[in-house]
Formats: C-alpha cells, structure tokens, sequence
C-alpha cells in the first residue's frame, strides 16, 4: 500500500503545533500501511511549513513499497546509494542488515556488498562525529556485529590489511566473548602467514571457554607435533581455562541437577535403525531436541559435536539429534545437508508422529507437557537408571562452553554412587 497522504496542508498558526499535527499524519499512515518502517527521515523544511510535498514522497515511502524491496527484488544498490543520507538514524541499522549481512549470508557478490558497507559504514561514522552533545561514540561497540561482515568483506575483496585492521580493533571490542568472531579472526591471522599470533590468541580464548571445534582442533595438533600425548590432552586443555570460571560454570550446571521419572519411547533414526529408548538403561543418554530452520538449535551444533567426539570411545554415553517440528517434506535431505555442509557425524533420531500435531513431535510434546517447558534447542540427560537428571534449552553462543555443560553432568552421573 502507498503513503495516503500528499500534498496535504495544515493550516495551524502555531508552529509547534503543526509539527505534531503532521508527526500526528505521518503515525496514521505508519499504521496505514501495515506497520512497516518508514525508512526516511522527513524534511524538517517540510515540517516547518507544515506540508508533505508531493516531490518528496520518497521521504516518506514504506519499506514494503521502495527501498527495501528495490534491493532486495531487483539488487538494485544505486537507489541504496542515492539515498544513503535521508536514511534516518533508527533505519540504517536495519538497512545495512537487509541490504549487507543477509545478503551476505545467502552468498550474493561480495564485490558489491563490499561497496554498499563501506559506504554505510562511512555514513555511519559522519553522523557519530556530528552528535550535538560532543561526547564521541564508539562506533565499534556499537556496531561491533555489523563491522565483523565488513572484516570478511574486505577480506574477500583483496584488502587484507584493511580486514587485519578493522579486526584488530574489533578483537578489543569483543574482548574474547564472541565464539564466531574468535574462530573468524584467528583463520585469518593464520590465512595471511600471522601464525604464531593465531596460536597466541586461540589459547587467550581457550582460557575464557570461548572457542570452536576448529580453534581446538588446531590447538590438539600443536600439542602433538610438540610431544605431547593423546591420552592427557583433555587434562593439558583443561589447564589453559580458567579455573575459577570453570568452577563457576561447573557449579552452575550441578545445581540444575534433578532426578525423576521421564517417559521414553521408540524413535527412528535418520540411517534407517529404529532404537527403543527403554531398552538403553545402563547407559547415560544425551538428547538434543533440534529442527532444520532453528538457527540456535544448528549454531548450538557445533558444541555438541564437540562433546560428542569426546565420549566417542565411551560405549557407555550415547547420544541422539532427535529432529523435531519439521516442517518440510524433503527435511531429511536438509538434514543431510546441513550435516555434510557443517562437515558433522552426529547420531540422527527422528521424532515420532503425532496423531494430535499431525506432525512428527511426539516425543517433543510429551516432554513438553510432563516436564511443563518448550522451546529448542534442548538438552535432556538420562542416567543409567532411565530417569531425568539434566536439562537445559537455548544455546549461550560458546561451542566448548556448551560441550563443558554436558561433560560435567556426565562425568557427575558416571561417577555417582
């Protein structure tokens, strides 16, 4: 739907008055229009004379209705471009997260995205050094997100050293608690020869329990190529964290610790096996109640398959990735997918069919409703007896911190008398 009203006059004496009357217009057609953003700020001549000019109704125009959905539909960037200035304060954000980091993310020309950021980014710091009050704003901090998909742009287009830059910036920013801006920015030391920095700054992470599979692999490699040996390599990584965080986070997850009953059932699995949970006593099971279009459930996949390969030898832990609240037909390929993509080797249960749902999350809502919570990502622990003694849903945004969490509720189990 377009903009309801143009080349409208109020005629109000007061000037005061008539700001509020046409903010008063501009709210009605906001709503008018289904609630989308209005994406430009208005002229303040406008304002003042009380009138919206019809010649300026790209000031006022929906996101539905322009902008947006010019770049979007058409990757159009020179509206982006001719426009970058009358973007108001509040929208920019959202544009260079429309127009940059989700295009980003669905692969589109990284030359191009590389352009529109650098001019965003551009914009963005003008109109800080140009705050009234004269207290200076740090960009970084506030845009710490936005700045880390200019890093690997830059990256991308030829300017490592730019990337480098800006990155080493960020790293302060960040101050080691972002797990993805760790992983990022160490392959990219590594990637432009800066090897022993990377190696520097993996085990910096490693001590505040922030780091990826791929940062501990690497770090398991040099401690091998140095002498060490396989069998104690847990014990050498467990003494480069933290131990008071550790402690902490330890003590954190055994309070949560319960013991009651928990109905458990057949499931398939995603390799054609079908698997009777109630025939598994004995055995500490781990269940991860996941879905193909959860972004935290398959961000929280790489922690889990870190503590995975870790019981790996252990016949006495098993695990299940019990799929749920599927909505596609083909979500076995997707799963496949994302598995091979993410290069993963997890254990696939499928959930069950529900006559109720008319779906496949049986298992899911039964749980729902007995243990009275919802939501996934979620964890459940089952000890050797078959009962419920850990749970736990959401996903912190650390791999091995959320390896950690299962690992001491496990080792609790395997150790209780």
């Amino acid at each position: 739907m377009s903009i309801c009203v143009l080349n409208c006059k109020v005629l109000i004496n007061n000037e005061q008055m008539k700001k509020i009357v046409l903010i008063t217009i501009l709210l009605y057609c906001y709503a008018m229009v289904g609630a989308q953003e209005i994406a430009f700020r208005p002229s303040m001549q406008n304002i003042g004379r009380g009138e919206l000019q019809g010649q300026n109704r790209s000031q006022f125009i929906p996101r539905n209705d322009s902008l947006t959905t010019l770049i979007i539909q058409q990757r159009d960037y020179s509206v982006l471009l001719k426009y970058l200035s009358a973007i108001s304060d509040n929208a920019l954000e959202t544009v260079y997260y429309r127009m940059v980091q989700t295009p980003y993310i669905h692969g589109w020309n990284s030359d191009t995205l590389h352009l529109y950021a650098e001019a965003i980014y551009k914009e963005k710091r003008v109109r800080l050094n140009k705050e009234a009050d004269g207290e200076t704003t740090n960009i970084y901090e506030i845009w710490k997100e936005q700045l880390s998909v200019l890093v690997k742009l830059r990256d991308k287009c030829g300017d490592p050293v730019g990337a480098i830059a800006l990155a080493d910036t960020l790293k302060t920013v960040f101050n080691y608690k972002s797990a993805d801006f760790n992983a990022f920015y160490m392959q990219l030391l590594q990637k432009h020869g800066q090897e022993e920095k990377a190696m520097t700054y993996n085990k910096n992470c490693i001590k505040e329990n922030m780091f990826s599979l791929e940062m501990l692999t690497l770090l398991k490699q040099e401690y091998l190529k140095n002498g060490g040996r396989e069998e104690e390599f847990q014990a050498y990584l467990d003494g480069l964290k933290s131990k008071e965080k550790l402690a902490i986070q330890k003590q954190e997850v055994l309070c949560k610790l319960t013991n009651r009953p928990i109905r458990l059932s057949e499931i398939d699995c995603l390799d054609g096996k079908r698997v009777d949970l109630n025939k598994l006593k004995g055995k500490i099971i781990v269940l991860d109640f996941w879905a193909t279009w959860c972004a935290p459930c398959k961000a929280a996949m790489e922690g889990m398959q870190l503590v995975v390969n870790h019981y790996e030898k252990d016949s006495e832990v098993m695990f299940f990735f019990i799929s749920t609240m599927e909505r596609d037909k083909d979500y076995k390929t997707k799963i496949e997918n994302f598995l091979k993509s993410k290069n993963y080797h997890l254990p696939i249960a499928l959930d069950e069919f529900n006559p109720t749902t008319k779906r496949r999350d049986l298992l899911y809502t039964t749980h729902s409703h007995d243990l009275k919570i919802s939501g996934i990502p979620r964890k459940i622990i089952i000890d050797q007896k078959g009962n419920l003694r850990w749970l736990g849903t959401g996903y912190s945004g650390s791999p091995s911190a959320l390896a950690d969490e299962i690992r001491f509720v496990v080792e609790y189990l395997k150790n209780e008398e």
